[in-house]
This record gives C-alpha cells, structure tokens and sequence, in this order.
C-alpha cells in the first residue's frame, strides 16, 4: 500500500489516494474556470473568458470574466466573475476589487461597453447566439442583453479556499449588491486531477438560513466561536474603561464605539467586526503620525471612515493577549475627535 500524503486533505478514489493541489497561480486557476464553466455555472450559462475593462468614477479594473446566467429563464442574470487565490490579502485585494466592478455595474458607460463585448462575443457563436434566443424568446439580442444588464448585476469570486475574509467581504455588500462565492479545489495522483466545487447554484440555495446572522449583532455573537464571542465581549469593555467619553452600541452586524454622547456619525472612532475565528476593529488616523510599530494595521478604501486627509485602518485581534496593543492603536483614532 502506498504512503498516504501529508497534505491539508485528500479524496481516496477507486484508482488510490488524490491529495490537494496548490495552484502555481492565479492563471492556472482560471484555466481551469474555462475548462469547467459549464459545471460551475450551469449549463445553460455562457461564460466569456474576457478580460473586460470596467471604469468607475475613480478607477479603471478589468475582469477575468464575464457570465450570463440563463439557466433560470424567468430570472437571467449577468456576472462579473473574479478568480482569486486564498492566500493573498483579501481584504486588501479583493475587497476593492469587488467593490469597484460592483461600482462601476452603477454607471451607463461601463454597462454600455459590457453590452457591446457580450453582442459581438454572441455574433461570433452561432451556438451560444441560439441559447439566448431560446431562453429570451425573442430576435432582439441587443436588447435582451440590455435589460439583464439592468437587472441587479453581480460579482462572482471563484477561490481555491472560502475563508471567513471572503465570506465578510461578500456579505458587507449585499444589502445592496449581489455577490457569490464558489470554491473550486483541485486533488492530483501523478497527471490525474479531481476537482470539488460548489456551483453557482448552491450558492443561492445557502444564503436564506444564513440571512440572520449577516444582519444582527446579536445573532452574529451566537454564530460566531465561542471563544471569539469572550474576546469581542472582554474588547468592548476594555474600550468601554479606557476612554472616559465613550458611547457604543452595535448597528446591523457591526459594533460602533462614539466618542461623544450624542453618538453621531462624525464622532464614530472605532468599529467592531467579527467572524467565526477573529475580531476585526476599523479605525481612522492622521496617516502622518499614524504609529504602528509592529505593522499590524493595513489600510481600506474608506467603507467605514471618508474623512479627508485621514486613512481607513483594520487590523485583527485572535486572543485577549492582542488587546493591548489594539487598544493603543484604537487610541489614535480616538483622540483625533477630541477638539
């Protein structure tokens, strides 16, 4: 019998044992995207393995591709579809990238290019033209493709591994935007490869028990580890005893510390995020006599602070021994508002 590999996880398959594979890069991945899509998607989706470019108002990104979901012909959607690697900041990667093609989906010139690309990729396929003609019914496929485009568009992020970064990231936009996570792993024995996923329909199906949670401090303390919750628990009070002005009190699934009595917006100094394995804090600071010795803190593209001349900061707390440090951190951020 043959070594079982040391590796994260394995499948054991009829022809032996098939150990998880690390993608080299990004690249690979999305090859493999294209080789799948049909699986991942459905299989009345058109994937277009199209690097498009999409402007916002402050940036231009580009896609690694775009999809029309026809599979539920009532209800077809369109994609922007983002392949990302797990080991790479998310927060500080995929989180603007996300919100910037969510962004630019808001804006009539990015879903007039977006209209063109899928037209002319249509008029090249006599195959993938029919397909839309038969879940539209109609001759007009310019202007079908016009009304899904105006039809809640979304972000897709394929991952090699779903982590509790990505989950946060995909649901502090879905109050107003739609965003999916599908984790496509790769095993190999020598040249053969099995793949496990979850399909974009799964997807749909998951959300509805899970609504709670995304929305509801309350509800995200008891969905969260035990462990977290003592530590979320114990930082409230040691922001509570430490800063003689401030008020706090959780809003939807966050947690929001004031450093005036009358707790309006412009005074928030510090908030408060959890998942099932560490406490997150988002704080804004003079970027010029900002002081993070041990560099813990990385910046944000301004979801909780737009202040000018100051910096969205986060960073994340695993045990009771990070909040010291935190708490000088959190500091900076206070005595900023304090006039």
């Amino acid at each position: 019998m043959s070594e079982i590999p040391s590796t994260e996880s394995c499948i054991l398959a009829p022809d032996g044992v098939y150990s998880l594979r690390k993608y080299e890069n990004e690249k690979e991945l999305e090859r493999l995207v294209v080789e799948n899509a049909a699986h991942l998607f459905g299989t009345r989706s058109i994937y277009f393995d199209i690097k498009q470019k999409v402007e916002s108002k402050a940036k231009t990104r580009i896609t690694d591709g775009l999809l029309l979901d026809l599979n539920e012909s009532t209800s077809p959607r369109f994609w922007i579809v983002e392949v990302e690697l797990s080991r790479h900041d998310l927060y500080k990667d995929v989180e603007p990238q996300v919100r910037g093609f969510l962004r630019a989906l808001n804006l009539e010139d990015t879903l007039s290019a977006v209209r063109n690309t899928l037209y002319e990729e249509l008029r090249k396929d006599r195959t993938k033209m029919k397909l839309v003609r038969e879940t539209s019914g109609e001759e007009d496929v310019h202007y079908f493709i016009e009304r899904v485009l105006h039809t809640k568009p979304g972000v897709i992020v394929v991952i090699d591994s779903q982590t509790p970064q990505l989950e946060e990231i995909a649901e502090d936009v879905r109050d107003t935007s739609e965003a999916r996570i599908i984790e496509f792993k790769t095993y190999s024995r020598g040249k053969r490869l099995l793949h496990t996923f979850t399909p974009l329909a799964a997807t749909k199906e998951e959300r509805e028990p899970l609504l709670e949670h995304r929305t509801n401090w309350n509800a995200r303390l008891q969905w969260i580890n035990p462990e977290i919750r003592t530590l979320a628990e114990a930082l409230i009070k040691q922001i509570e005893n430490t800063f003689p002005t401030v008020k706090h009190r959780p809003k939807y699934r966050w947690y929001f510390f004031y450093s005036t009595q009358d707790m309006k917006p412009e005074s928030k100094f510090a908030v408060l995020t959890i998942d099932k394995k560490k406490v997150h804090l988002r704080i804004c600071v003079d970027p010029e006599s900002f002081q993070d010795p041990e560099m813990r803190a990385k910046n944000y593209k301004g979801w909780f602070y737009k202040e000018s001349g100051h910096v969205e900061k986060g960073f994340a707390l695993a045990s009771a021994a990070d909040i010291p440090y935190a708490l000088n951190l959190v500091r900076q951020s206070y005595e900023r508002k304090q006039f």
